[in-house]
């Protein structure tokens, strides 16, 4: 599904139950962006980001490993510099547990190479399942280098987990 941009998709998807809604935005400043939008029987995660002085150099997504499908995509550049030093938050559609055992791949990245902490500003992230109002955050950090990978499991016999995993060249361990 979609059309290519920069020899990327733009959206893409296999598994559904009965439809899928997608938001889509096209901007003169970026490369058009598509996010899964949360159905009735969805759950979702909340990202919260505090930027540092550099949000251009942030980029983020969400991945499933069983089918290969990106449910959220900002790479680098996506944010502007005017959220330097601002807290946003993004909601990003995952699927029902109906659908089963499922495992995410979550990166945050910066395009310099000092993280989000702490030589240009206190910048931080939390990924919640649900909403930041509804308990602890599932992951979180803020000093990485380029990348900072994570495996999210969300299962429906207990609650979901993640761990941090080490990456290099392209392949995560």
């Amino acid at each position: 599904i979609g059309d290519f941009v920069e020899g990327q998709p733009l959206l893409s998807g296999s598994i559904f139950n009965s439809k899928e809604v997608w938001l889509i935005e096209v901007t003169s400043s970026s490369s058009p962006t598509a996010t899964l939008q949360p159905q009735d029987d969805d759950i979702y995660a909340t990202l919260q980001i505090q930027f540092d002085q550099y949000p251009e150099d942030v980029g983020i997504r969400l991945e499933n490993t069983v089918d290969d499908t990106v449910l959220f995509n900002r790479p680098s550049s996506y944010y502007e510099n005017s959220l330097a030093g601002q807290t946003i938050y993004e909601i990003i559609p995952i699927y029902s547990k109906e659908r089963g055992d499922q495992t995410y791949r979550f990166t945050i990245e910066d395009s310099y190479g000092d993280g989000l902490c702490c030589s240009v500003g206190d910048g931080s992230y939390e990924l919640y399942i649900g909403d930041v109002a509804d308990g602890q955050p599932l992951l979180s950090g803020s000093s990485f280098n380029y990348n900072e990978v994570w495996l999210i499991e969300v299962t429906s016999s207990s609650s979901p987990s993640a761990r941090s995993l080490w990456c290099i060249l392209g392949y995560c361990f």
